[in-house]
């Protein structure tokens, strides 16, 4: 999980200004939320291991959005 939000914190920088931060935030989410039930409902390890993934490319890059976003709306 840790290796997932480092790699997912990278790649979202290299091209956060490219895109709109707000969807961005929204596709976070609904990352976070897919890996989230993915971990509730893991009867194999594959699913658990994809749940960790998911949950970890949207946590590592969480602290990430609400300042892009801020500084978007307010320059």
């Amino acid at each position: 999980m840790y290796v997932a939000g480092i790699f997912g914190r990278l790649a979202l920088s290299w091209y956060i200004g490219q895109i709109n931060q707000r969807a961005v935030a929204a596709l976070n989410f609904l990352m976070q939320s897919i890996g989230m039930i993915a971990l509730a409902v893991a009867t194999e390890p594959l699913l658990a291991i994809a749940g960790c993934v998911l949950f970890g490319l949207g946590l590592g890059n969480l602290p990430l959005l609400p300042p892009l976003i801020v500084q978007e709306e307010f320059e």
